[in-house]
C-alpha cells in the first residue's frame, strides 16, 4: 500500500492518522502536530505515488490548505507542484479548478464528500448543535422555541435530533415541497419570508442555508436574548455586521464534527479512503 500524506485540518485529521496506523499504513503529516517538517512531507511527496489526504474543507479562503491546528500555510499550488502523477488526492469539498489542475497532471482524484459521507456527518453535526445550544442557552431545550432554516440533510438531521430532547422546531424553508416534506413527517413549517416576519418569536435560530437569509431587517425583528446558530459554510445565513450592531448573540458554528466528535469522523473519511487505496 502506498504512503499516506496528511495535510493540514483539524481534529479529524489527527485522530484519521492514528485510525490508519492501526490499519498498518505508513504516514506522513504536515500541519498536525508541532514540529511537522514540510520538507520531509515534500521529499515523499515527490519521489513516491502516495496517497494525500487533505482535510474537510479542503480550504477556505481558496488558495490555501485549511490548517487550524498550526501556523504554517501550505499553499495549494505548491500541493500541485509537489505531488506526483500516478498519486491519489482525496479531501472533502475540494475546489474544482484545483481537482482539475491535478487530473491534468496525472493525479487520480477524490472528493469523498459524497452522499453516504454527507448523510453520515449530517448526524454527527446535530449531535455538535445539541451540545451548542447547550453551551450559549441555560434553559431546557424542551422550553424554547426554535427555527431550523432550511430542510436539507442537515437540517432534518438537527431537527430528528432536537425532537429526541422533546423540542419541535419550525421549520422555514424557502421550497413548497421542501415544507410540504416536513409537514408529512410531522414537523410546522413556514417560508423564509414568515420566519423573517415573525422573528421575534423564536428564542433560538438555527441556519443551515449557505445563503444570507437573516439581513439587518429580520435581524431588527429578533429578541434581545436569541441565539442564533449558524451551521451553515459561507456566505452563511446570517448577517453577522448587523448581528453585531444589534447586540445579538450569533456563533459560526463551522466544522462542528471536528469540535466535538473528531474520533468518529475520522473513522468516516478512513472507512472511505481505504476502500479507494
Amino acid at each position: 500500500m502506498q504512503p499516506i500524506v496528511l495535510l493540514g485540518g483539524d481534529l479529524r485529521q489527527r485522530y484519521l492518522n492514528t485510525f490508519l496506523k492501526e490499519k498498518g499504513c505508513s504516514t506522513y503529516c504536515f500541519g498536525l502536530y508541532p514540529g511537522d517538517s514540510l520538507q520531509a512531507v515534500q521529499e515523499v511527496l515527490r519521489s513516491k505515488y502516495v496517497a494525500a489526504v487533505l482535510p474537510l474543507p479542503v480550504t477556505r479562503d481558496g488558495t490555501h490548505v485549511q490548517m487550524p491546528l498550526t501556523n504554517e500555510i501550505l499553499p495549494l499550488a505548491q500541493v500541485l507542484a509537489d505531488i506526483r502523477p500516478g498519486s491519489l488526492a482525496a479531501g472533502g469539498i475540494m475546489p474544482g479548478a484545483f481537482a482539475e489542475s491535478l487530473r491534468q497532471k496525472g493525479v487520480t482524484v477524490s472528493d469523498y464528500y459524497d452522499e453516504d459521507f454527507i448523510l453520515k456527518n449530517a448526524e454527527l453535526t446535530a449531535e455538535g448543535v445539541l451540545l451548542e445550544l447547550r453551551k450559549h442557552t441555560a434553559a431546557p431545550l424542551e422550553t424554547l422555541r426554535i427555527a431550523v432554516t432550511g430542510f436539507g440533510r442537515v437540517a432534518k438531521a438537527v431537527t430528528k435530533a432536537l425532537r429526541t430532547q422533546n423540542c419541535t422546531p419550525v421549520i422555514a424553508a424557502r421550497s413548497e415541497a421542501a415544507r410540504d416534506e416536513a409537514k408529512r413527517a410531522g414537523v410546522p413549517a413556514v417560508s423564509i419570508a414568515a420566519l423573517c416576519a415573525t422573528a421575534g418569536e423564536y428564542d433560538v435560530i438555527i441556519n443551515t442555508v449557505p445563503a444570507q437569509i437573516l439581513g439587518a431587517d429580520a435581524l431588527r425583528r429578533t429578541k434581545s436574548g436569541v441565539l442564533l446558530l449558524d451551521v451553515a459554510s459561507a456566505p452563511f445565513g446570517v448577517d453577522f455586521a448587523a448581528a453585531e450592531q444589534l447586540q445579538r448573540t450569533a456563533v459560526k458554528a463551522l466544522s462542528l464534527p471536528g469540535k466535538y466528535t473528531p474520533q468518529a469522523a475520522a473513522q468516516i473519511v478512513g472507512e472511505k479512503l481505504l476502500s479507494l487505496l
